[in-house]
């Protein structure tokens, strides 16, 4: 369902669109009765394909409703219409977080105040057994008083408890923010997995960046799950032991090694910035796939972003990205120019040269070695007898030789080419496993460990936003029947 300007619905008045992500699609309006601007959140129409996702809606959205903290976005209503599941809820006038940062930066008190403010709100809710489940910088609000909201409080719930073609047998959550029992695909959670997502703010607000990256969401997610996180000082060297061993335990991998609540967390967080003597935070770096150029999440669009100086930014922006752009191509021509790839045949003869150059100094290395030894063992038996004193030089000067030949051979010789055998096999078993387990996901045999199998999930990184949600293109595609028939199990 797509709304327009001055559309009624449900009694409100449509003032603009806000934005649309993997679940929802946000609308601000106006109530004229009450005289109040609201945000209108409405459920994308491929969850209610669902016959009861309706009735679980209902109850899901009827436990968040109940929260009542002065930094969670309350909400004022929830209902369907015409089938299509809606939430109505503060309209905050400000911005994101992360938007607030890279634009205006914010200053180590304002973080600490704003951060210990959410961090109430998130032990607040999780006292009310409401866990967020997707926590990331997008999803915190800051109003024009600089009093900070967290939003969409359970909404990653709200859309899990379906089995609707978007939500069955999907992670859901964000790869840089999500939390390793997450990324596993665990649906027990605990307060611990907001804990995380929120100590990864933190730990991108101390440094300038997220504790993992990569090229995919596969690779991000594999990072939270099995890499330890890059200690904060040594990104941020104003940063102190105390305040690694803080962030540390925040990121731990076991849910039962960190903080259990946020609110303790912030205590540590504190006592040890004070300790430190901290006066300033790094410049953010948005976090994207690849380490690409970042994209304004659609959550963060303001419509009233349009004067006359922000558009002289922008276009100021797009001129030195522009120039930038030309000089890495220039670049990156000039070096291919200056080294050319190797032909195959080059390669060979490399290769070739390398083995004789290494096999010519073994044989100089023998012959002075039996040259230098016959003339020993000769001066010994001139003197007619006595202690075998050329034994010494014998032993310690072979056993140099005897590595060299071991080193020889296992880099050029026979045990070279046994190696490269040992490996064409082993790459040979580790496909025919890959084409066993294909067969098997084919017949619908699927085990917990593949949850995270690379292909799979690269099918789904596709279809994610910067920010890690789903893209409109694909809930397009399977609102309009036209997906394959892989998109559907997603």
């Amino acid at each position: 369902m797509t709304l327009n300007t001055s559309d009624d619905f449900a009694g409100y008045e449509i003032k603009a669109r806000i934005g649309s992500g993997g679940m929802a699609t946000v609308y601000q309006a106006y109530h004229e009765r009450l005289d109040r601007h609201v945000a209108i959140k409405v459920l994308h129409e491929s969850f209610v394909r669902d016959d009861t996702f309706l009735e679980r809606f209902e109850r899901e959205a009827r436990i968040i409703a109940r929260l009542e903290h002065p930094h969670i976005v309350p909400i004022y209503d929830y209902a369907e219409i015409d089938g299509q599941p809606y939430i109505v809820m503060k309209y905050i006038e400000g911005g994101t977080l992360k938007r607030r940062a890279i634009k205006e930066g914010i200053t180590i008190d304002d973080m600490v105040s704003m951060m210990s403010m959410l961090a109430d709100a998130l032990t607040y809710a999780h006292e009310k057994g409401v866990l967020h489940r997707d926590i990331k910088p997008s999803n915190i609000l800051i109003d024009e008083r600089d009093l900070p909201y967290i939003s969409d409080f359970g909404l990653a719930r709200i859309a899990q408890v379906g089995d609707s073609t978007i939500s069955h047998d999907m992670m859901l959550g964000t790869p840089f923010y999500i939390s390793p029992e997450q990324a596993r695909g665990e649906r027990d959670l605990t307060p611990a997995t907001d804990v995380y997502a929120f100590a990864v703010i933190l730990y991108e607000l101390l440094t300038g960046q997220v504790p993992f990256g990569g090229d995919t969401a596969y690779a991000i997610v594999h990072e939270q799950i099995y890499s330890p996180p890059t200690p904060p000082s040594h990104i941020n060297a104003e940063l102190t032991p105390a305040l690694d061993d803080v962030l540390l335990k925040a990121l731990a991998k076991g849910p039962a090694q960190r903080y259990q609540t946020a609110t303790t967390l912030m205590r540590d967080l504190k006592l040890a910035l004070a300790e430190s003597g901290v006066t300033r935070l790094p410049p953010l770096h948005v976090a994207t796939f690849g380490g690409g150029r970042a994209q304004q999440s659609a959550f963060d669009f303001e419509a009233k972003d349009y004067g006359l100086g922000d558009l002289g930014q922008k276009i100021d922006q797009s001129i030195r990205k522009g120039v930038e752009f030309a000089s890495e191509i220039a670049d990156r021509f000039d070096k291919k120019k200056k080294k050319p790839p190797p032909s195959p045949e080059e390669l060979i003869r490399q290769r070739v040269q390398k083995k004789l150059k290494a096999r010519s100094e073994f044989l100089q290395h023998m012959t002075v070695f039996l040259a230098i030894n016959g003339i020993c063992w000769l001066i010994w038996i001139f003197h007619r007898g006595g202690f075998p004193w050329p034994i010494f030089v014998t032993a310690t000067w072979g056993i140099g030789l005897v590595n060299q030949y071991v080193d020889y051979y296992y880099k050029h010789g026979r045990g070279a080419d046994r190696g490269e055998d040992e490996i064409e096999s082993e790459i040979t078993r580790q496909m025919r496993i890959s084409q066993w387990r294909d067969s098997d996901r084919r017949k619908g045999v699927y085990e917990e460990e593949e949850l995270l199998d690379a292909d799979a999930f690269k099918a789904r990184a596709v279809r994610l936003h910067d920010d890690g949600e789903l893209s409109d293109s694909f809930i397009d595609e399977m609102e309009s029947g036209n997906a394959d028939s892989n998109d559907r199990q997603l």
